[in-house]
C-alpha cells in the first residue's frame, strides 16, 4: 500500500513539475517575444535617430555653405574674371597671327626685311605691342588661364564632395587631404592667405568618412575665422602631426576666446554664442560626435580676448 501511495505521490510530483516547466516555458516564450519586439522597436528608433543625426549634419553643412556662399562666389568670380580678360586679349593675338599667316601665303618667298615689315604692319593697330610681346604674353595667358580654371575646378570639386550626404561609409581616408579640402572652401573668409598657418606633416591614413572629417575641420576653421574677424592682426593655424601611435590635429586662433562658463556647453547641440542667424549651434556638437565615433577626443583650451586652441587627438 505504501508503495502504491508512493507511486501516486511521484506521479503527482511529476505532473506538478511538468506543469511548472510548461508554465516556465510559456513565461520564457512571452519574455522572449517581448524582448524581440523591444529589440525591433529599438532598432527602428536607432534608425530614426541615425537619420535625424544625418539630417542635422546636412542642415549644418548647408548652413555653413550659406555662410560662405558670398565669399565662395567671390573666390570663383576672381579667376573667371581674369580668364575672360585673358581670352579677350588672346582673341586679338589670334587675329594678328591669322593676318600674318595670310600675308605669308600671298608672298611665300620673302626676305628678312619683308618679313619684319609684315610683322610690324600686323601689330601697328596696337602701338605698345610688338610680335615678341605677343608671343610672350600668349604663353603667359595660357598659363594663367589654366591656373585660374584649376582653381575654380578645385573649389567646385571640394564643394561637391563636402555637400555629399553620405556619412556612414568609412573608407581609407587621408586626413591631410580632408584638411586641405576644408581650407579651400573657407579661403573666402580670410583677408589674406597669410592669416592662416598650415602645417601638415605626414600621417597615416585612417578608416573614416572623408566628407564628415572635412566638415569637422571646416567647422573649427570657420569658428576661428569668426572669433578673429574683429582683430587687427588675425592669426589662425591648423597643424597635423603624429606622436607615437596617435594622430593629432590642432586648430588655433588669437580671437575673442570662450568664457569659462560657455566652455562647459560648447559641445551641447544648439548652443551658440553667435547672434541669431549667424550660427545653428550644431557645428561643434556634430564635430564632437564624428571624432568620438572614430575613437578620438577633442580638448579645448581658451582664454577670453586671447584666443582658443582645439586639439583633436587619439585618432
Amino acid at each position: 500500500m505504501d508503495s502504491y501511495d508512493d507511486l501516486l505521490e511521484y506521479k503527482f510530483a511529476y505532473e506538478r513539475e511538468r506543469a511548472a516547466r510548461e508554465e516556465s516555458e510559456r513565461i520564457l516564450e512571452r519574455q522572449l517575444r517581448v524582448l524581440y519586439d523591444t529589440n525591433l522597436a529599438l532598432e527602428e528608433k536607432n534608425k530614426e535617430l541615425l537619420e535625424h543625426k544625418n539630417s542635422q549634419i546636412q542642415i549644418e553643412k548647408l548652413a555653413a555653405l550659406g555662410t560662405l556662399s558670398a565669399g565662395i562666389a567671390h573666390e570663383i568670380n576672381n579667376p573667371l574674371a581674369f580668364v575672360i580678360s585673358n581670352l579677350k586679349n588672346l582673341n586679338k593675338y589670334v587675329d594678328i597671327f591669322i593676318n600674318i599667316v595670310n600675308d605669308f601665303k600671298i608672298e611665300p618667298h620673302l626676305d628678312h626685311k619683308h618679313i619684319n615689315h609684315i610683322l610690324t604692319k600686323s601689330v601697328q593697330q596696337y602701338p605698345r605691342w610688338d610680335i615678341d610681346h605677343i608671343i610672350k604674353d600668349s604663353q603667359t595667358i595660357f598659363s594663367e588661364t589654366y591656373e585660374g580654371l584649376e582653381r575654380v575646378k578645385n573649389i567646385v570639386l571640394n564643394l561637391k564632395n563636402f555637400s555629399h550626404s553620405e556619412h556612414s561609409v568609412k573608407t581609407e581616408t587621408d586626413i591631410n587631404k580632408c584638411i586641405e579640402s576644408a581650407v579651400t572652401i573657407m579661403q573666402s573668409e580670410l583677408n589674406d592667405p597669410s592669416e592662416l598657418d598650415i602645417k601638415l606633416y605626414p600621417i597615416p591614413n585612417i578608416q573614416a568618412n572623408s566628407t564628415s572629417l572635412s566638415q569637422v575641420f571646416l567647422n573649427f576653421l570657420l569658428n576661428a575665422a569668426y572669433a578673429t574677424r574683429s582683430k587687427h592682426t588675425r592669426k589662425m593655424a591648423i597643424h597635423s602631426f603624429r606622436k607615437g601611435t596617435n594622430i593629432y590635429i590642432i586648430v588655433q586662433d588669437n580671437g575673442i576666446g570662450i568664457s569659462e562658463e560657455d566652455l562647459n556647453h560648447i559641445f551641447v547641440p544648439f548652443f551658440t554664442t553667435k547672434p541669431m542667424g549667424e550660427g545653428t549651434g550644431l557645428g561643434l556638437s556634430i564635430s564632437y560626435g564624428v571624432i568620438q565615433d572614430l575613437g578620438g577626443k577633442i580638448e579645448v583650451v581658451s582664454q577670453e580676448k586671447e584666443g582658443t586652441t582645439f586639439t583633436i587627438g587619439h585618432l
